[in-house]
């Protein structure tokens, strides 16, 4: 399954990386890290995403599109069916930084981790936090910042807080805004 990788731009994987199948990852991409990175059926990772699982394992699932200049850094588990715009941030760690007396850079990271579930659309350039949780059908749009838990079906825009437009609902198969 490899194949569909350069084998130069994976670095440091000391464990699996496992690919499903019609899946692709573009020889432009990095990744790396010392945990598993996992790619569902039919998922398509453009050039220049980065999947750093240094931290914690990277777990993508079906049909999901990464586009260009986007960085997830594990612990991420990403549902099916979830679009990523370009140039998006998903980082799930945070430098500790109470000691006054130790280099920041010293002190380690805390990593809680962040999910993302099904049906998501997360537009370009918005930045994830760790400890976020976007629940089902979310749509955020471009430029956000997310920090916490999002609840379904949610439009969520700007920054923190966030500002939460109607909610998604069901007409006649469609989906639209009441």
């Amino acid at each position: 399954m490899l194949s569909r990788l350069l084998p130069t731009r994976l670095r440091f994987i000391r464990k699996k990386v496992n690919i499903g199948n019609g899946s692709s990852i573009s020889r432009y991409s990095d990744v790396e890290g010392k945990y598993p990175v996992t790619v569902g059926k039919h998922t398509s990772i453009a050039s220049h995403v980065v999947l750093k699982a240094n931290n914690g394992p990277i777990i993508i699932g079906d049909k999901c599109t990464a586009d260009s200049f986007t960085i997830i850094r594990g612990p991420v588990t990403i549902g099916n069916h979830v679009l990523i715009a370009g140039q998006v941030d998903i980082i799930s760690n945070n430098h500790n930084y109470m000691s006054k007396t130790q280099l920041i850079r010293k002190q380690g990271v805390s990593c809680k981790g962040i999910t993302i579930e099904d049906d998501v659309w997360v537009g370009a350039g918005v930045k994830i936090l760790d400890g976020s949780h976007i629940k089902k059908g979310c749509v955020i749009g471009a430029g956000a910042l997310v920090k916490g838990v999002l609840e379904p079906y949610g439009v969520y825009v700007g920054d923190l807080p966030h500002m939460m437009v109607p909610v998604r609902e069901l007409v006649t198969g469609l989906v639209s805004m009441r």
